[in-house]
């Protein structure tokens, strides 16, 4: 299990995400997001994570195809609701530091018609378990 967060990650209500809680989590995250991404740049979200570190300038995201399977109750999306073709995406965060590098957030745009619902739960905290697969991965929303 990874903690993450629902997130307004455009700040504008309009594109409600899942976010990884922190850098920690997209650290243990790399364990089991092991495929490359669809870019083409990464073998790995761990060779992403290594690269960001002391990359001088913002370097290409790693992006993974997933769907997004709802289990959790209470939050205004209905249980069990999946979310087809999204992309769960880690990406430099801010500008360079001053030791070199960038910190990095991950996170999957969620469907925009959940976003109404969801809204209200801004930094929510929420469980989620990353099924890694050949080409498409899977994040469940944990009850």
């Amino acid at each position: 299990m990874f903690h993450f967060k629902v997130w307004d990650q455009s700040n504008d209500g309009n594109t409600m995400a899942l976010r990884a809680a922190n850098v920690d989590v997209l650290a243990a995250l790399a364990a089991v997001c092991n495929q490359p991404d669809m870019t083409g740049n990464w073998d790995s979200l761990q060779d992403y994570l290594n690269a960001a570190a002391v990359a001088p300038a913002p370097p290409p995201p790693y992006v993974r195809p997933v769907d997004v399977l709802w289990g959790r109750a209470g939050l205004g999306v209905p249980q069990w609701s999946m979310c087809h073709d999204r992309r769960f995406r880690v990406t430099y965060s801010g500008n360079v530091r001053a030791g070199g590098g960038f910190a990095v957030q991950g996170y999957s745009i969620l469907d925009p018609a959940w976003n109404a619902q969801l809204r209200p739960h801004h930094q929510q905290d929420i469980q989620v378990r990353y099924v890694p697969g050949p080409h498409r991965d899977l994040i469940v929303v944990l009850p």
